[in-house]
Order: structure tokens, then sequence, then C-alpha cells
């Protein structure tokens, strides 16, 4: 931000950038002090010829509540440890998410290439591979895309200055990354519940034992999350003006996604249980005769 001079003894106020996380309709500000000097990030100490800009009046009242828990009463010291820990939290995760996507490419291509590992089961799993593979893919993209944008724009408030020319100031293009992000994890989940449909009916209703109804599987594994996303998208991109709708997890219309998941998951497991109780039955019933 390009700031003008101020009179001694005054603070001037400037619109928020519109940047992600900020409300661009208030305003940020700084001091000027009886000497003629800007005010330094300690209050009341006017030696700066370049100042500290305060941003606090930017951010949401959730985002400053969430500041002022975490780092109000921090010194400069320990913010930056905090964040030096975020930081290499953040490069740890993308180590991991790369072995992830590795050892995935590696168990997929194995399925495809052995032909005494082709079945129905191992079928569905290659499905499961893919779904995660791009999601996987999707993570190391955005995330990496976040580290460059924030080093090479600079940084702002505490987010990326908008002039990285990264994915993370691309409009349009960065929120159908998120959204096809958002539709892997789903067609993830989905697929879970698919192995366990094809597992009960192998296992417990044997009169579904033959060939597996691909058509109903695909409809299920890739075709129901779409309708998913877009019922998430759709108030999203009407309602969330933020710029790669940064903090979207935290937006209730998350659950347009997260409560179908939550459900599947919840039958997956109700799936998994009643196979371990007919396993048990199994192990009874054999010892018994």
């Amino acid at each position: 931000m390009c700031w003008p001079a101020a009179k001694a003894g005054s603070v001037i106020r400037l619109p928020c950038p519109p940047l992600p996380g900020l409300i661009k309709e208030n305003k940020a500000y700084k001091i000027c002090g009886p000497n003629g000097l800007w005010e330094t990030r300690e209050k009341g100490v006017f030696t700066n010829d370049i100042g500290y800009t305060h941003y606090t009046e930017c951010y949401s009242k959730e985002a400053l509540e969430t500041y002022m828990k975490y780092l109000g009463n921090k010194t400069l010291a320990e913010k930056e440890f905090i964040k030096d820990i975020i930081t290499t939290s953040r490069t740890l995760e993308i180590v991991g998410l790369c072995i992830s996507l590795i050892t995935t490419i590696i168990s997929l291509f194995i399925f495809w290439y052995f032909s005494t590992l082709k079945c129905h089961r191992t079928r569905i799993h290659k499905n499961l591979f893919v779904a995660m593979i791009v999601q996987i893919s999707m993570r190391i993209i955005l995330y990496v895309d976040q580290l460059v944008a924030r080093e090479t724009g600079g940084k702002i408030a505490g987010a990326a200055s908008g002039d990285s020319n990264t994915i993370y100031d691309t409009p349009i293009f960065c929120e159908i990354l998120y959204s096809l992000l958002e539709y892997t994890k789903t067609v993830k989940f989905m697929w879970m519940f698919v192995e366990g449909i094809y597992l009960h009916n192998m296992i417990a209703v044997s009169v579904f034992s033959g060939k597996p109804n691909y058509v109903i599987f695909y409809t299920i594994g890739w075709g129901f999350p779409v309708l998913l996303t877009v019922a998430w998208v759709i108030p999203m991109a009407r309602i969330n003006t933020i710029r790669c709708w940064f903090g979207y997890y935290m937006n209730p219309l998350i659950w347009i996604i997260e409560g179908p998941r939550a459900a599947v998951m919840a039958v997956s497991l109700g799936q998994r249980c009643t196979f371990l109780g007919c396993g048990e039955v199994v192990v009874v019933s054999g010892g018994v005769m």
C-alpha cells in the first residue's frame, strides 16, 4: 500500500487491500507521531520513517478473535517462532503428500500390470487410487503455489500480496482447482462406500455374488460427487466473494458436501461392523459344529 504524507499527531486511513481474508470495505491505518515519525509495532513508539500499518480492522471478527487468542499476547519473537513452526509443518505435509503420491501411483501400476491381481475388488481399488492420486496432486500443487505466492509476490497483512502471477492470485482458475479438490475428496469417500457395498454383497448376500453392476458403481463413485460439488459451487460462487475462496472450509456451506461425506463414512463404518459380526458368528458356529 502507498501511504500519502500525514500531519504530525494524526491518524491516516486507507481502504483495506482486496486480499483473501480481509474485508476490503474496512480501513487500515497508520499513526503519525507528534515528532513527525510513524509509529512502530510498539504502541506509542514513534521512531520509524516507514512506520507500521495496522491491519487489525481489516480482518473479520472471527479471524481477529482467532488472532488475539493465539497471537495477541505473544512477542514479535514468539510470533515469528510460531510462523516458523507452521511453515515447517506445511513443508512436512507436502513431503508426506509426495510420498503418498508416489506409493499410490506404484500401487495403481501394480494392479494394472500384474494380471493375477485383476479382479472385481482391485478394479474398485483402481478407481479409488485414481481419485486419491488426483486429490493428492491438487493438494501438492495448491500448497506449493501458496508458498510461491508468498515468496514471489510478498505479503500484506499476512496474505499474499496479489501480484505473484501464481494460481493463488488467478481468479476463477484457483476456484476451479479447489472445486476439483473437493470433488475428488467426495469421489474417494464414495468409492470406499462402493467397496463396502461390494464386500457386503459378496459376504452377506450371496444372491448378489455374481458380476457387480459397474454402471451403478461408476454412477455412485464418479457421478454422485458431481452433483454434490455443483450444489456446493453454485452458492459459493454467489456468496463468497473472497478471491480463491480463502478460508472456505470455515464457511457453513461446506456442509453441503461434508454432510453427505460424514453420512457415507457412518454407513461404511456400519458395513464394516456388520462384516466383523458375521465373521464372529461363522467362527463360533464352526467351533460348535
